[in-house]
């Protein structure tokens, strides 16, 4: 199912908690991923490593409205590859206007298990 919405981040994600989505995998460029680092509405990133070098790079996201800290939980091989699956933690710097991971969490309970990955 997809829906578009226009509004505050904040209350779409609230709706659609309020219609039983409790997570969301957001596959944005820089633009979307800032929009939803800044109002603190990220807890935890996936990223993957390729191993293969551009010619130019790709942000993740920009301008932060502030530095943001990742944890790392856990780094795994997906594939013959050698892609590199990186599981981090965020956790946002002091700043009383955004949703903090820990207010996160409670809202939005975590998974008993974490997703599976081909190895």
């Amino acid at each position: 199912m997809m829906t578009l919405s226009t509004g505050d981040l904040p209350d779409i994600v609230e709706v659609l908690h309020q219609r039983g989505v409790r997570h969301i995998a957001l596959l944005g460029g820089a633009d979307t991923n800032t929009q939803f680092f800044n109002t603190g509405l990220v807890n935890e990133i996936f990223l993957t490593i390729e191993p293969l070098m551009l010619p130019q790079g790709i942000s993740l996201a920009s301008p932060l409205s502030s530095k943001i800290d990742l944890n790392l939980k856990s780094v795994r091989q997906i594939n013959q590859s050698q892609t590199i699956l990186c599981h981090y933690l965020v956790k946002y710097q002091n700043d009383d206007d955004k949703l903090k991971p820990k207010d996160q969490y409670e809202r939005y309970p975590k998974p008993d298990r974490s997703p599976e990955y081909i190895n």
